[in-house]
């Protein structure tokens, strides 16, 4: 067992990277796709290099891809996204990966995502199979004319002799953001962007020969495709693949595959810890063994002490060790990672007094048992060549232990926002980058607090989103992951009402009062703030991100058209599969009707 080295690159790029594995390890095999837990198809790094080639050169040839142009990406998690991506890398193009149509009640956004990064980037190009493609027929229509090309038409044709030339200072990707509190922005990343941070965490790690990783993580996500797929590969890691609509179904084939293929290492968002956790039966963990498994990391969202602290105690009965949770924070902005813990270290929390917090904004520790407290989980320190800083409004550096903005500097901070020079102005300044993030410092840690757009200011006070939305989702009847709080305006009162969007699925319309009474209770009595409205809404109404973040803004601009309704008893009397079968009749209508 020896500690990996990155491979010696003559020019910081991907390319690079994947020519020296192609002629260095040609046969080893770089990503096994899963299905079930069982192995449907390989790729060694000859395949991914001589099938890159092979689909840059119809790329270039049969459709005119141009150099630094972006071609929209819509697969899903199959060999061929990974020929794809690397194809237009290889010829010259820019990626520009987005998530395929999987909720048909959800089509209507989905269309408009997918019109606002067309436009955005101006992509002519969209790569996709053909099933996808009759989805996408709605883009037909647009004034705008795009060309489909799918996978069945790259299989066959002539290939590129060798990779077309790129520097550090081309752009190798565009990374768009979830949109939890704005549209979608196109995250510019070189190709040196992408390198710095892949070395940085690799280094970060301590990177092991006999390390393997796991991942169900979307390859539209930056840590499912930066840091599982494209940092794998780099470091020379065997990566064990399976698509996020298979851990939906069934969560347990995620802590299946690790326990099958001795995978070292994994990554989830905190919702995923809690669903294992939670939802799995004891019979579906029969014979599960976790100890393998040295570093389970945890980023893209809140985490939540109470969470991880579920997820240990039930599976360190199979060999899963405390010490191997690693929380991390990042941002596409900085390509991908900011911070880390240090390997080995596990979940460090800060608990500290809630009133000083809420009035000050100083996060003073406290272990009194008469005083209330709030919880914050340790997200890392910051990984190598990485600056971290908390400033104020004005953007001064404040002291330890006092949230503010937390601003970044390293060689992964994006060139900008693509075309888009206003956003990026609003976010790049003398070389730091304004996450939007909150948080503090302490003992070189960052915790990280909230975001700045939603905080809620009342009667003088600071409250947390996410803070009240972790209280609610602990009464019976609420959908965990499915509750989101902000306010709007009390011109009466001069201050702000707190308005909280549950999902339920009770059916029992005589429970829904009992139900908002328990929130108004428990909110209260936890966080002490009263609340304003609590509106309970049938299952699949809050609108999330394409990483599964809550869209609070979105939220809040609904409820303020009157479009959020509340729970109907019709909601609920109606079968699922009859409430499916009508939103898959009116997603097939035009295509039953054939061409116009």
């Amino acid at each position: 067992m020896a500690v990996l080295r990155p491979p010696a690159l003559h020019v910081p790029t991907l390319i690079e990277a994947l020519v020296d594995r192609a002629r260095s390890m040609p046969d080893r095999t770089a990503v096994t796709l899963l299905s079930r837990t069982r192995v449907q198809a390989t790729l060694s790094y000859r395949d991914l290099y001589e099938g890159g080639l092979r689909y840059a050169g119809l790329l270039r040839h049969r459709w005119g891809l141009q150099d630094g142009e972006p071609v929209v990406i819509v697969l899903p998690t199959d060999v061929s996204f990974f020929l794809a991506f690397w194809g237009i890398l290889l010829g010259r193009g820019i990626p520009v990966p987005v998530y395929p149509p999987v909720r048909l009640h959800r089509m209507q956004d989905y269309g408009v995502y997918v019109r606002h990064v067309l436009a955005d980037c101006q992509a002519r190009l969209i790569v996709t199979d053909r099933t996808l493609a009759a989805f996408l027929r709605f883009l037909r229509a647009e004034p705008t004319r795009y060309t489909f090309v799918t996978v069945e038409d790259l299989r066959s044709g002539p290939a590129l002799a060798r990779p077309l030339e790129v520097g550090p200072d081309d752009t190798a990707l565009l990374q768009y953001t979830s949109g939890s509190t704005a549209a979608p922005r196109g995250v510019q990343l070189y190709h040196r962007h992408l390198v710095a941070n892949i070395l940085a965490m690799g280094h970060h790690v301590g990177l092991l020969d006999t390390d393997a990783a796991v991942s169900w993580l979307p390859l539209y996500h930056d840590m499912g495709l930066i840091g599982m797929v494209l940092g794998t590969l780099f470091w020379g890691l065997p990566l064990y693949v399976f698509s996020p609509l298979e851990f939906i179904r069934r969560p347990v084939y995620w802590l299946r595959s690790i326990a099958r293929y001795r995978a070292t290492i994994s990554a989830a968002p905190n919702f995923a810890y809690g669903v294992c956790a939670t939802k799995l039966r004891d019979f579906e963990l029969e014979g599960l063994d976790l100890t393998s498994w040295r570093i389970a990391l945890c980023g893209a969202e809140p985490i939540l002490a109470a969470t991880i602290e579920g997820f240990i105690r039930r599976f360190r009965p199979y060999g899963f060790r405390p010490e191997a949770f690693t929380a991390a924070y990042g941002l596409a902005e900085n390509t991908l990672a900011v911070t880390m813990a240090p390997i080995g270290e596990g979940l460090r929390v800060d608990r500290v007094d809630r009133a000083v917090f809420e009035t000050e904004r100083r996060a003073v520790p406290t272990d009194a048992k008469d005083t209330a407290v709030m919880t914050w989980v340790a997200c890392g320190v910051p990984i190598p060549d990485t600056e971290v800083c908390i400033a104020d409004a004005a953007g001064r550096p404040l002291p330890e232990r006092h949230e503010g903005t937390i601003l970044v500097r390293s060689p992964s901070v994006m060139a900008g926002y693509y075309r888009n020079p206003q956003a990026t102005a609003e976010v790049l300044r003398d070389g730091w980058l304004d996450t939007g993030d909150l948080g503090y410092m302490a003992d070189g840690y960052l915790y990280v607090t909230g975001r700045q757009k939603e905080l809620i200011i009342r009667g003088g006070r600071n409250y947390y989103p996410q803070d009240i939305e972790q209280v609610v989702q602990t009464v019976e009847g609420i959908r965990r992951g499915n509750v989101c709080v902000f306010s709007v305006p009390d011109e009466r009162e001069g201050t702000e009402r707190i308005v909280i969007i549950a999902e339920t699925r009770v059916r029992d319309p005589a429970r829904w009062a009992r139900i908002e009474a328990d929130i108004r209770e428990r909110v209260l009595r936890e966080v002490g703030v009263p609340v304003s409205e609590i509106r309970l809404v049938p299952p699949g109404t809050l609108p999330k991100t394409t990483s599964g973040k809550l869209q609070r803004v979105q939220s809040r601009q609904a409820y303020l058209a009157g479009e959020v309704r509340p729970i109907r008893p019709e909601d609920v009397r109606r079968p699922a599969l009859l409430r499916w079968l009508q939103a898959a009749g009116r997603l097939l209508r035009p295509l039953l009707r054939g061409p116009s």
